[in-house]
């Protein structure tokens, strides 16, 4: 596996280690862990993204969002 795949791969992980924070905690975190800017960061913040968007999916679909 090369660098960057590895690299995302790592971000990713920690996204979904990490999904069931705040926000604002888990760029504070993903920062504290891989520095901002880096291949690492952008792909957890973007993971992020992702994981909020399908369970915002999931439960609107299932008529359980108030």
């Amino acid at each position: 596996m090369g660098k960057i795949k590895a690299a995302v791969l790592e971000g990713e992980i920690f996204a979904c280690d990490h999904f069931n924070i705040p926000e604002t905690e888990f760029l504070l975190k993903a920062a504290a862990e891989f520095g901002i800017g880096s291949i690492e960061f952008q792909a957890a913040t973007i993971e992020w993204q992702e994981i909020q968007q399908d369970l915002f999916e999931m439960y609107e679909i299932e008529g359980t969002l108030h």
